[in-house]
């Protein structure tokens, strides 16, 4: 990994110092943002590292502060995580992370692909993440296994799966509607009406001064009351 930094003399200068502390970074609200083209991976390896140096300054400080807790919270939202190189002691983690106020946010395209770039340690990963939002996918395994943890229903002395993995691969997906399946750990599935994100105002980060917009909340409701009624109307007829 030394030699990658040896051998680019641009990367070796851009990474040389910082303008920034990560101390800094938990004492108020800031937003850091890590870019990196998507059709190159060369430098991918930079996220991976950074997230894991980083996230090692805030345990150290979170243990000098008040509960071993930081004072703000720290979310790491990272996108594409599975596609880039494996971030050292993930499992280890995601597992410690809530209890010093930091929190992951992971968005993995496929199950598959989180096998691949984790292999065993995957599961321990899923398991750690408490609340799970689906949107679309074509992989079967996936499927099943969401539709697994929906559970079931009982109709007419039969069970059905609140959500089979026709249904899951039905959900509405639109530029100005889409239905996304929410898990929480605790409550039952439910689905929301959530709009696309390119209708949101500032959705382009167009420098405007912040006002009130008329927006109405996603509306939710129960996945397994609403198939029961839509399965119980089918069977009935």
């Amino acid at each position: 990994m030394v030699r990658c930094f040896l051998l680019n003399k641009k990367l070796m200068s851009m990474t040389d110092s910082s303008e920034f502390e990560f101390e800094e970074i938990v004492k108020e609200k800031t937003a850091l943002y890590l870019i990196t083209p998507d059709e190159k991976t060369t430098f991918h390896f930079l996220v991976s590292v950074f997230v894991k140096q980083c996230y090692e300054v805030f345990i150290d400080y979170a243990q000098k502060c008040k509960g071993g807790v930081l004072p703000v919270r720290v979310n790491y939202i990272l996108d594409e995580f599975s596609n880039f190189p494996q971030i050292s002691d993930m499992p280890a983690m995601i597992s410690a992370a809530r209890s010093r106020n930091i929190r992951f946010i992971l968005v993995v395209q496929s199950k598959q692909q989180l096998l691949s770039g984790y292999g065993d340690t995957a599961e321990t990963i899923k398991s750690n993440c408490r609340t799970w939002v689906y949107l679309s996918c074509r992989e079967l395994s996936l499927l099943n296994e969401i539709s697994e943890l929906c559970g079931t229903v009982e109709i007419n002395d039969r069970e059905h799966p609140v959500l089979s993995i026709t249904q899951l691969q039905r959900l509405k997906i639109g530029w100005e509607d889409s239905q996304a399946l929410i898990m929480r750990s605790g409550i039952s599935p439910y689905l929301s009406w959530v709009k696309d994100f390119s209708v949101y105002p500032q959705a382009k980060f167009d420098p405007v001064p912040f006002i009130e917009h008329d927006i109405k909340p996603a509306t939710c409701f129960s996945a397994p009351k609403y198939m029961y009624n839509i399965l119980k109307s089918e069977l009935d007829s």
